[in-house]
């Protein structure tokens, strides 16, 4: 079948439903942490940022509050700041959701975590005996938490390939066919990371030649031609074309 990349707008339904699982967790965590419920919390963490990084990220939080959705160019200068998520049995914050403590229980049927903060939750509703001590969910959170990476770095490969297969059958259809990019890194060794726009998956490398001077994160880069392209490896060299 042939694939297709369009832009994923979500409608009015979907964002609500959206913010009503991360309300449902954002309360649980609360009742959790009140009723010292021993459970499998998400936490995020900030990365400690210099001044003028501050400011921006600041800055950007204050616009979206307003109600102003990010482009794309501050999502990927966001993202460049981002931190990863861990679990842990203590209710540590969740910065990005800004909530003193998250518990997530929306997807019981697929999530482990949600599945045992389900069961505690039920037994203590119904004055029942916890099944799980703070002990018990210490000892799962290093299966839970490695799990968790293997699936979400076996997914990004699965998408990465099939982003990159489709990449290569347009280019030997238009070998000479130029892309636009985007800026995910600083520069080293006259190279910087970039991504498609449009196709989050596929990330690569840009060389940019001595006589440009180095783009920033988030500026884009027009007239790139891809030089090198190995779909099960995700490698993805560019440069830009004359």
């Amino acid at each position: 079948p042939m694939v297709n990349f369009k832009d994923q707008k979500e409608s009015p339904s979907t964002t609500l439903v959206s913010e009503f699982m991360i309300l449902a967790n954002k309360l649980t965590g609360k009742y959790f942490t009140l009723n010292d419920i021993p459970g499998v919390f998400r936490c995020y963490k900030d990365l400690p940022l210099g001044p003028q990084a501050f400011n921006s990220y600041s800055k950007l939080q204050q616009e979206t509050k307003k109600g102003h959705t990010p482009d794309i160019q501050d999502i990927v200068k966001v993202s460049s700041l981002l931190n990863a998520g861990i679990y842990s049995s203590k209710p540590l914050p969740h910065k990005m959701i800004g909530a003193l403590s998250y518990l997530t229980v929306t997807s019981p049927l697929r999530r482990m975590p949600d599945l045992i903060n389900h069961i505690q939750l039920h037994r203590h509703l119904n004055q029942l005996d916890l099944a799980f001590t703070k002990e018990d969910i210490d000892s799962m959170l290093w299966n839970i938490q490695s799990r968790a990476d293997i699936i979400k770095s076996l997914a990004n490969t699965v998408s990465s390939y099939w982003t990159l297969k489709y990449l290569k059958d347009q280019i030997s259809k238009t070998p000479e066919h130029k892309f636009e990019v985007m800026v995910t890194s600083y520069p080293f060794d006259g190279k910087v990371l970039c991504v498609f726009p449009e196709m989050s998956f596929a990330r690569g490398c840009l060389k940019v030649p001595t006589d440009i001077r180095d783009p920033m994160i988030g500026s884009l880069v027009i007239y790139c031609k891809i030089s090198k392209i190995v779909c099960l490896e995700n490698n993805l060299d560019l440069e830009i074309g004359s």
